[in-house]
């Protein structure tokens, strides 16, 4: 059996989808993919560093990107550089 400590986290990649804002004129849907990444593994440092990676991605408030950086953390449990 895999004991906890044994197994590290060293990257991690989140693709959020949303519908297309009304100033889109070609895509029907917007992507954003935000990276986690440490040079040395996410669970061997303070954290990671966060990527964002978008042709597109409208927000109304910038409290909207709040949202998808906690999701974030949620699914990691650790503290973000």
């Amino acid at each position: 059996m895999l004991e906890e400590q044994s197994v590290k986290l060293d990257s991690a990649i989140f693709t959020f989808t949303q519908d297309g804002d009304c100033l889109d004129e070609i895509d029907h849907y917007q992507t954003l993919t935000i990276e986690l990444a440490s040079d040395l593994g996410i669970d061997n440092t303070d954290g990671a560093f966060i990527i964002l990676k978008t042709e597109r991605w409208a927000i109304n408030d910038l409290s909207d990107l709040e949202v998808l950086i906690n999701r974030c953390k949620q699914v990691t449990k650790k503290t973000m550089r």
